[in-house]
């Protein structure tokens, strides 16, 4: 069965998502638990990590129920995009389209000085070719040309 694009980004988008969060709970399970609310009064959950035990660059944990930011490292740092990033901008981008075959023109403004996948500014891409080169070969200069579709 072959699914639309953007549903298939959507359930892509979704396996990313859940695998993030067994890889996160599996490494950090022992390191930096979820401490348990009950055995300090507290009624909200607390999240205790070890700084140096954080490879990232980067990483927030949002608690969504109480609009608060438990954990950040670096969270107002500019870094590049990460491959989750590309696929939420996929999706974000594929929501907006009715179609992938429309012509995007590549900008000075899309080609990032960090990296060089050879576009060159004037090419005409598909729309759909781009987020395919995009989601494969994790390149920042394609994702920023499909966003402004």
């Amino acid at each position: 069965m072959t699914l639309p694009h953007s549903k298939a980004i959507n359930y892509t988008l979704a396996g990313a998502s859940a695998i993030c969060a067994i890889v996160l709970t599996f490494v950090y399970s022992a390191d930096a638990p979820l401490a348990n609310p009950a055995s300090q009064g507290a009624s909200a959950q607390v999240v205790v990590l070890n700084p140096a035990a954080l490879t990232a660059k980067a990483a927030v944990i949002y608690d969504p129920g109480t609009k608060k930011i438990l954990f950040a490292k670096n969270a107002d740092a500019s870094l590049p995009l990460a491959s989750l990033t590309k696929l939420m901008s996929a999706d974000a981008v594929l929501s907006t389209v009715s179609t992938t075959s429309q012509e995007i023109t590549i900008t000075h403004a899309d080609l990032a000085p960090d990296g060089d996948w050879g576009f060159k500014p004037g090419e005409e891409w598909p729309l759909g070719d781009l987020l395919r080169f995009g989601l494969v070969a994790s390149s920042n200069d394609a994702m920023a040309a499909a966003a402004s579709a």
